[in-house]
């Protein structure tokens, strides 16, 4: 990284909604939106650059850019959103990151449909579940991005797991950063649109 100085990164829920909806309007996030979730200017910068250490030194991005590039990606929210909608209040701390890693690589070494279909019957889930399902997804998902290939993958599934895993602790510190007093801010809901990818409408039928 250098000396290479970095913008903070701005979870905005609205507009990543709205990526993930395939609206032609959605734009990036932006700090003034009063409907964003906490950004990582108001973390402790210590904290913000040792997440962002710890991820670039195993995910293959060039600069910074590129990495903020790949978090803020319709599938990187996506994932997250699914995520926070299920286990907002879970605290990552009593998570054991290398189970959780090599959960998600057996998951996708036998190509597990209970962590990888689009719509999977979570009932019964575990906190660990819904981990591997958002680790394993981000990676199968950046692998059609082109962010790895195949062989990479494969070599390196674990150190790339426990890369993926520290971006779900980022996202969930930031998330849970306080709002400045007297905002308006609704991050600790969820947009009025917005559906977890298991939701199902009220009229739906098989």
């Amino acid at each position: 990284m250098g000396n290479e100085q970095s913008a903070p990164i701005v979870v905005d829920v609205a507009v990543a909604n709205r990526v993930i909806m395939g609206s032609p309007s959605a734009t990036p996030a932006s700090s003034s939106s009063s409907s964003q979730t906490p950004s990582a200017q108001n973390m402790p910068p210590r904290m913000a650059r040792q997440h962002e250490r710890l991820v670039m030194e195993l995910l293959p991005f060039g600069t910074v850019e590129q990495f903020h590039l790949w978090l803020e990606s319709a599938p990187v929210l996506g994932s997250w959103l699914e995520f926070r909608a299920n286990c907002r209040h879970v605290d990552l701390d009593e998570v054991d990151k290398t189970r959780a890693a090599q959960m998600t690589r057996d998951a996708l070494n036998s190509k597990s449909a209970r962590y990888l279909v689009y719509h999977p019957d979570k009932e019964g889930w575990t906190v660990e579940d819904h981990i591997v399902r958002f680790m394993a997804t981000i990676m199968k998902d950046a692998l059609l991005q082109g962010v790895w290939d195949e062989g990479e993958l494969e070599n390196k599934t674990l150190d790339i797991a426990k890369a993926v895993y520290e971006v779900l602790c980022f996202f969930k510190a930031v998330d849970e950063q306080p709002t400045e007093p007297g905002s308006d801010d609704a991050a600790g809901e969820q947009p009025p649109d917005y559906h977890p990818p298991d939701y199902q409408p009220p009229d739906y039928t098989a």
